[in-house]
């Protein structure tokens, strides 16, 4: 068959959009304080061919990382005291993860519709926690506490966490809802991650969002059902039964049965390559008074030669139906004994 080759090119791209100014939080919001981390994962290429199928699941497909494996952080927050002008412990801060795309769950994992073909599981790295969170979730805790205190030139308490690390990573899983015959694409947003000191304030600027531009493209592909080798005894026959150009007398044809599956539609061109015998309708053996005849359809299909057509069924599933036998292919007196002879097979995609 004819082969096909793709690129593969992955570039994982952090980007940082800078925050505003210091203003604009309400009570108990976060926001990043060097900016929204922006991850933008691309892939172009093919896929091993064992993971395209319904369920199939390639793991860690993507890896991403800030820059510094950090997402400074700071958040609104009251300060303590009777008169709110003391320095006060807050025991978590709350994340939540949400996504545009519709998603479902398989064995306890929520994975995300791309489309048609593909979906993925979206994991945000939770710090001090020190474990990943599938994508979508809510309030989740990451059990470290920060301290609300005043800060210079701005009102009222704040917490700042130069050293965060929840949402400066993250993995993605893809998984075949379906095989992919040709290719499928897709382009957007995946997931964005906000924080908040309360699990009743949803803050509305986010500490990370990711995004994902991918093309997977399945090159043509056939197995042969039977085996990379095949053997066919052609069995005993005597000498006065072979025939020049024939088939032995009272000989019984063997069956030569190929079924190729394919992850395509249309049909294929075979070619049995070998060495041709003396007479060059046939393949040659060990013994150079016998050749073998392979036989389809009642027409002989000739050493290297194409147009031997086989179509694909709407399972994409094809078969290459013929008979075998030996033949006489000189005029000499055969001399008793073992032979044996091999053909190789030559898939052409058309």
């Amino acid at each position: 068959m004819k082969n096909r080759f793709f690129v593969l090119a992955i570039l994982l791209t952090p980007h940082v959009v800078y925050a505003s100014d210091n203003t604009g939080l309400v009570m108990n919001e976060c926001r990043p304080i060097e900016g929204t981390s922006i991850y933008t994962q691309e892939f172009t290429g093919s896929v091993d061919e064992a993971i395209n199928k319904p369920g199939g699941i390639a793991k860690g497909f993507f890896e991403f990382t800030s820059n510094g494996g950090k997402v400074p952080r700071e958040c609104k927050c009251k300060l303590g005291g009777l008169l709110n002008n003391s320095d006060k412990w807050y025991d978590t801060t709350y994340f939540t993860a949400t996504t545009p795309l519709s998603h479902s769950k398989h064995n306890r994992i929520q994975y995300l519709d791309l489309n048609d073909s593909l979906s993925v599981a979206m994991y945000y790295w939770i710090g001090k926690r020190n474990e990943y969170l599938d994508v979508p979730f809510k309030n989740e805790k990451n059990t470290y506490p920060e301290l609300c205190t005043k800060v210079a030139h701005k009102s009222g308490g704040w917490t700042y966490n130069p050293s965060a690390d929840t949402g400066a990573k993250g993995k993605i899983d893809l998984r075949f809802k379906k095989k992919v015959v040709g290719s499928t694409t897709f382009s957007g947003l995946v997931s964005t991650l906000y924080a908040s000191l309360n699990k009743n304030v949803s803050s509305k600027e986010p500490i990370a969002q990711t995004y994902l531009n991918i093309t997977v493209n399945t090159p043509a592909f056939c197995s042969i059902e039977e085996g990379s080798t095949i053997n066919i005894d052609l069995g005993s026959v005597a000498s006065q039964d072979m025939n020049y150009g024939k088939e032995p007398t009272g000989y019984n044809k063997r069956d030569l049965n190929l079924t190729f599956n394919c992850n395509f539609d249309g049909k294929l061109d075979l070619t049995m390559l070998g060495k041709a015998s003396t007479l060059s309708d046939f393949y040659a053996t060990t013994n150079t008074d016998v050749g073998i005849a392979i036989e389809r359809n009642g027409n002989l299909v000739i050493p290297n030669k194409k147009g031997n057509e086989v179509p694909l069924d709407r399972n994409q599933v094809g078969h290459f139906d013929a008979k075998a036998y030996p033949v006489k292919t000189t005029s000499n007196v055969l001399t008793p004994g073992d032979y044996s002879g091999s053909v190789n097979v030559l898939i052409e995609v058309l």
